[in-house]
């Protein structure tokens, strides 16, 4: 299997890390030459004297101090230049710093020298590196109903989403300052060199074991969200950070969509395909009613929808695209809410649509291919997600009987969760958070169940 196929290479690689450091920092074997049957010193590079007591137990002990700090020296250095990828120090590991090596080493073999860093540090010999709890995080989404609740994912989500590192660099003050509830600003310096900015992350309370240091995280990002123009904004007056941490489904999920819709509409839908959509559907219509001059719909939005950017835009050209849809019903559309209440709507949108659906059903005779009535809109619903989950199988004999679908269409997408986790990409391949506090958590993405209830701790 898998985990023990990793569980090989674990040891596989433990074992050569142990043989390295046996062999050349323990036994020194690479300072000893077998020549013709005999031992013969020698040095690496151009010939010189050797001490007299080569080889012997004082010789090998300086030996081993000496690459020992040559080591901690270079891993130290590697850090700091960032080129190592990702944490030095394992989670599981006693330290967490070059320092605390170098005390530990000193222990072992110097014992009697006290701080060994103050020693070290006249010879120019400063090791700098610290691995703080955050920099272990694993950034990525397992439970939207858990995995938000610490505010440490939420926080970095909307870290990167407000002060990317083009927008930092674009940016004339050098402080970032968020405003707290209680009154409190949060000010932080900006470095335009960091490679993974920690603008808001470096004010999060981690390890955060109790519901106190949950709650300011989450206001964090909450507060730093206020000042955003757009559906952002709106979505936080609605949600406090008790609903966060205490997993209000509906509310966290209503937040992430927000931010979708405030920074990614733009990437997930192809608005120049939904204007020509728009264009070929205004002149359906109108070549099928050439003789019929009355109208539920007007186009006179459309050169406002021209002057519109961003968020505004989008849901005005949702709102187009939809109206030119429903008008073929003689239904009208004034907004994107109250107008799909009944269903109708949207029904309108599905039959628009249906002949292109994978399973190609007949719309004159409502029937499947196996004989199923499909006439309603649960029913559409209900093959439409079959056909997406497993193109391959034949539907249910029953669109009601929902033991016949795989458990991918009995279940809640949610994109959200790939958002956050492709956004949490930079952290994993490296990034680092420089400061003193810190955590971990993981795993992998999956969808929400549908049934789960409204405000319930332990949903998942």
């Amino acid at each position: 299997s898998t985990s023990m196929t990793g569980e090989r290479r674990h040891r596989a690689g433990r074992k050569a890390l142990d043989d390295f450091f046996n062999t050349f920092l323990v036994r020194n074997e690479d300072a000893i030459r077998p020549h013709f049957g005999t031992e013969t010193k020698y040095t690496p590079g151009r010939r010189q004297c050797q001490p007299e007591d080569f080889g012997s137990h004082g010789w090998t002990w300086r030996r081993t101090v000496l690459r020992s700090l040559m080591l901690i020296f270079l891993l130290d250095k590697s850090m700091s230049s960032n080129v190592l990828p990702g944490p030095l120090f394992q989670a599981s590991s006693a330290y967490k710093s070059s320092s605390a090596v170098l005390q530990a080493l000193a222990a072992m073999l110097l014992p009697s020298v006290g701080d060994v860093t103050r020693h070290l540090g006249r010879l120019d010999y400063i090791a700098t590196h610290a691995q703080y709890p955050l920099q272990e995080y694993a950034y990525h989404i397992t439970n939207l109903a858990t995995d938000l609740r610490d505010g440490v994912l939420l926080t970095r989500l909307v870290e990167l989403l407000l002060y990317p590192p083009s927008a930092l660099a674009a940016q004339s003050d050098n402080t970032v300052t968020v405003s707290m509830p209680t009154g409190h600003a949060l000010t932080s310096a900006l470095d335009v060199n960091e490679e993974v900015p920690t603008v808001l992350s470096q004010h999060l309370k981690f390890p955060c074991v109790g519901r106190a240091q949950k709650m300011y995280n989450v206001q964090i990002a909450l507060s730093a969200l206020q000042g955003v123009s757009g559906v952002a904004g709106k979505i936080v007056e609605d949600v406090r950070a008790e609903d966060v941490v205490d997993g209000h489904r509906e509310k966290t999920m209503g937040l992430l969509w927000g931010l979708v819709g405030r920074w990614g509409l733009g990437a997930l839908v192809d608005w120049k395909e939904v204007e020509n959509e728009i264009k070929r559907l205004r002149k359906k219509w109108i070549d099928t009613r050439s003789d019929d001059h009355s109208d539920l719909g007007t186009d006179d939005d459309d050169d406002e929808t021209l002057e519109l950017e961003g968020l505004e835009r989008y849901t005005a050209l949702l709102k187009s695209w939809a109206a030119v849809i429903a008008r073929s019903r003689r239904l009208s559309v004034h907004n994107l809410t109250t107008s799909f209440a009944n269903g109708r709507v949207f029904e309108a949108v599905v039959d628009q649509y249906w002949a292109c659906s994978p399973v190609a059903l007949d719309l004159s005779t409502s029937k499947s291919a196996t004989g199923t009535v499909c006439n309603t809109l649960e029913a559409k619903m209900n093959i439409l997600s079959f056909s997406l989950a497993a193109p391959g199988h034949r539907p249910p004999s029953s669109f009601n009987d929902s033991e016949g679908l795989p458990s991918a269409a009995r279940t809640t997408w949610s994109p959200a969760t790939d958002c956050v986790n492709e956004i949490g990409k930079p952290l994993r391949n490296g990034g680092a958070h420089k400061r003193k506090s810190g955590g971990s958590s993981g795993g992998a993405a999956k969808s929400v169940e549908k049934g789960a209830g409204k405000e319930n701790p332990d949903t998942s």
